[in-house]
């Protein structure tokens, strides 16, 4: 009986054994803290430290299989879409072999707000050095759910030019492109979010009730859309010449705050020299005359015959004709002097 008894102990330790082991090759709780965030941008940012492993344990980015899965149980691999900032972490008092920061690439990785779910599949062992070869590992798996706002907005999507700017001595006109100000149902940005900014040879009044040279747009400026992202902008101006104008994009967006720069690092804006509407009428005449000029055939520069001739010319043709009133008197004179008295008395 007490034989029967052991043997029975030691089946059941066995069992325990082979289901503790199990349960370490199938871990479901895992050795990583995973963090995800998701910016207006719908751009992914997964953030991932060791805080319960071996510390001769390493995981390596690479073998990390990371997966997006939304509400509806849709899956999308996320490993080609973005980058790590390490090659591996592990347990260390060291914060920057201990964490790893996964970015997407691009904007609008996450489109649509609402409830995700990030999965991780990866390996653990220990490795004396970089290289990972014979190691023992073991294999994790683990889910982090986080909810995401969805895209907003991106400065990427931002692109703004002044087509031109004129003005006839009593209104300025600035016809301007601007894309990408309708962006998401949380920003549709007025183009008055725009900051317009003027410069005029003269002191005036800007829509703030400030006088100066150089500031915002006049008061009583409006905007009209002219289709195809293309706007204008009308302000009166009276006895005053504008020299030029910048638009630029600072602004602030429901409750998110945009800061859109350029490559330099500089405020996203246009600018452009203002010409008066008399010198643009002229301009244009011009280009018709020179387009008239070209024999019907549009777009082909075609050179047509002068009416006037040059100086050098007409003294050419000048210098032509008294020498053919030259020759000309010299022949007669010769021919009066082969003339013989005779002929002469026959007269």
């Amino acid at each position: 009986m007490k034989m029967i008894m052991k043997r029975i102990l030691i089946a059941l330790l066995i069992l325990l054994t082979s289901l503790s082991v199990f349960a370490a090759e199938a871990n479901s709780d895992g050795v990583l803290s995973l963090v995800p965030v998701c910016d207006t941008e719908g751009r992914l940012t997964l953030t991932v430290s060791s805080f319960d492993i071996p510390s001769e344990y390493w995981v390596y980015t690479e073998d990390i299989d990371l997966w997006l899965i939304n509400d509806k149980g849709s899956a999308v691999n996320l490993n080609d879409k973005g980058t790590w900032s390490r090659e591996r972490i592990k347990d260390s008092p060291d914060l920057n072999q201990r964490t790893a920061v996964f970015t997407t690439t691009g904007v609008d990785s996450i489109h649509n707000a609402g409830a995700y779910k990030i999965k991780v599949n990866y390996l653990a062992g220990a490795s004396k050095d970089i290289d990972k070869r014979n190691r023992a590992e073991v294999a994790y798996e683990q889910e982090k759910p986080f909810y995401c706002g969805g895209y907003v907005f991106s400065c990427s999507e931002l692109a703004m030019s002044v087509d031109k700017c004129t003005s006839d001595g009593k209104t300025l006109r600035i016809e301007h492109t601007i894309k990408g100000l309708s962006q998401s149902p949380k920003a549709i940005i007025d183009p008055y979010s725009i900051n317009y900014y003027l410069q005029t040879e003269k002191p005036y009044l800007d829509s703030y009730g400030k006088t100066s040279v150089y500031g915002d747009m006049p008061k009583g400026s409006k905007i009209t859309s002219l289709g195809n992202d293309k706007y204008l902008l009308e302000a009166p101006l009276v006895d005053n010449k504008a020299q030029a104008v910048t638009i630029a994009y600072d602004l602030y967006v429901n409750k998110y705050t945009m800061a859109c720069v350029n490559k330099e690092g500089l405020v996203l804006a246009a600018g452009a020299e203002c010409i008066s509407q008399e010198a643009q009428e002229v301009k244009e005449e011009t280009k018709t005359e020179e387009t008239q000029e070209g024999n019907g055939i549009t777009g082909a520069a075609v050179t047509t015959p002068s009416s006037s001739y040059s100086t050098k010319t007409k003294l050419l043709i000048a210098g032509i004709v008294v020498l053919v009133i030259i020759i000309a008197g010299y022949l007669l004179t010769k021919k009066d002097d082969n003339i013989t008295p005779t002929e002469e008395r026959k007269e």
